[in-house]
């Protein structure tokens, strides 16, 4: 993952060595080098090609970043912005009942995205 200063497009700060799958482990540097910075682009990969996770939209809202961008390997590119928290266990719901609904773990991520931002 890389943060971006907007203003000066450099890099702030990157955590390129987790070991965790889907989940980004934010070093003592990195932190200090983001905290109290707002409207940050924030650059990370998501394998699977799924979009932002629930965790990537708290995130964005948690530490005022200003976009999220997210590469997947299929190609897919995803910008993302949130201005309030999600409920993860609400969000885990709509994604199983649009899965119920027919409708496959990538689509039905979209789709829950969607209802969220309505």
């Amino acid at each position: 993952m890389h943060w971006v200063d907007a203003e000066n497009i450099s890099i702030v700060a990157e955590e390129i060595n987790n070991k965790k799958e889907e989940e980004v482990t934010y070093s003592e540097s990195t932190v200090r080098k983001i905290q109290n910075r707002k409207g940050l682009i924030t650059l990370h990969t998501h394998p699977s090609s799924f979009p932002p996770s629930i965790r990537d939209l708290n995130s964005n809202y948690s530490n005022n970043y200003g976009i999220g961008i997210v590469i997947c390997h299929n190609g897919t590119v995803y910008l993302y912005s949130s201005e309030q928290l999600i409920n993860e266990d609400y969000y885990k719901l709509t994604v199983e009942e649009y899965i119920k609904n027919g409708y496959n773990e990538n689509e039905a991520q979209i789709e829950a995205l969607k209802e969220l931002m309505g």
